[in-house]
């Protein structure tokens, strides 16, 4: 989503942000460092960015509509329960799998943990082959090819010394 901060900057909910930010800024007797009143500016102007992102809205509407409702001090207003982060849509806690190697844990897996990760690395190794084999990339070295590889390169080595 492109942001065009020309019309931000001239909307009217970005204006009376904006005012009452420098106001408290140029108090004589702040009851806030300057370090806290920028952080929390920054963060309402990007709360308002995510929530202009998951409604579709433009930002300046989103700022407009939230300066309309304020009713007290813009510090004391825009706090993390009056508008909290809106859900994505995607559950939290999956991680995102390629479909290929995906392996669904069910009931053709043992119970036994140790029977069980077997079951599931061999399926993913069998499903990373046929991957690997049917994009026409040769098959992966063995774990025998790479120590004798290694044995050769060791032997090598000892040998120019």
């Amino acid at each position: 989503m492109q942001i065009d901060w020309k019309t931000v900057s001239r909307s009217e909910g970005y204006g009376s942000l904006k005012a009452a930010y420098m106001s408290d800024l140029r108090a004589k007797h702040r009851s806030r460092s300057k370090a806290e009143l920028q952080k929390h500016f920054r963060w309402v102007i990007g709360r308002a960015m995510h929530y202009a992102v998951r409604q579709g809205r433009e930002l300046h509407h989103v700022l407009n509509q939230w300066e309309r409702e304020r009713q007290s001090w813009w510090f004391g207003w825009y706090i993390d329960h009056r508008q909290p982060k809106l859900p994505s849509g995607k559950p939290r806690n999956v991680k995102p799998m390629k479909s290929a190697t995906y392996v669904r844990s069910d009931y053709f897996h043992s119970r036994d943990p140790i029977r069980r990760f077997k079951s599931i690395r061999d399926t993913r190794r069998r499903l990373a082959s046929e991957l690997r084999a049917k994009q026409g990339k040769k098959e992966r070295w063995s774990t025998e090819c790479k120590r004798r590889e290694a044995q050769y390169r060791f032997y090598r080595q000892q040998k120019s010394l």
